[in-house]
Order: structure tokens, then sequence, then C-alpha cells
């Protein structure tokens, strides 16, 4: 392949490492000369919903926007805040700290009105 490796397919090829081959995060990162930090984020990424990998891999959001949602568990609240992600093209920082109040938010009822997350 030539050019810069798309992000996704990085991912993919860590998450087997991990999965198949057994290489814990440090041997990945000792192995292909890719950060500690990098490696993790590229496996959280790994499990975010496709729609979420294929809006990295068309350019519409950056790693930093993936990694973000991937700290929602939820993949149907991931999609939604993709969504809005997408709508509004928030900052990295912007997309962490909605993310932060949705997971404060979390233990409370809530349900998307008009694009939005709103707590009951």
């Amino acid at each position: 392949m030539r050019g810069k490796t798309p992000p996704t397919q990085m991912a993919r090829v860590v998450r087997e490492l991990q999965e198949k081959h057994g290489l814990q995060v440090w041997e990945i990162a000792q192995k292909t000369g890719i950060s500690k930090d990098y490696i993790q984020k590229l496996l959280d990424i790994a499990r975010c919903h496709p729609l979420v990998l294929e809006a990295l891999d068309a350019g519409d959001i950056k790693v930093g926007h993936a990694y973000e949602l991937s700290r929602i568990p939820d993949h149907e609240i991931q999609l939604k805040v993709l969504y809005q992600q997408l709508t509004y093209r928030w900052t990295v920082r912007d997309l962490a700290d909605h993310v932060d109040n949705f997971q404060f938010l979390s233990g409370f009822q809530f349900e998307v009105r008009d694009g939005y997350v709103v707590v009951e």
C-alpha cells in the first residue's frame, strides 16, 4: 500500500495482533514503533460502530473524534453523537467535553429529541 495507511486499517491490524496473536499493547508498540497510547486509541477505535469507522475512512472525522466516540459504550448512542458531530463539526476538545457530559449523565434517564440528548 502506498502513502499513509488509513487509521481504520491500522486499528484492524492492531486488534488482530491483540486478539488472534495474544500480543499486549506494549508488545505491539515495541514491534511497530508506534506509541502505546496510540495503539490503545486504535484498539478503542476498532470497537466503534462500523459507521464511525466509515466516517473516519471518508475523512469526515479525525482519529481524535473517532477515539472520543469510542468512549461511548453504546453503539446506538455513538451513532447519534456521530451525526451531531457531522452536523456541528466540533473540535476534538468540544466532542470530548460532550462525551464527558454524556458519561456524567449516563446514570440519568434520557432520550434524543431533534438530534440532541435530553435528560429527563
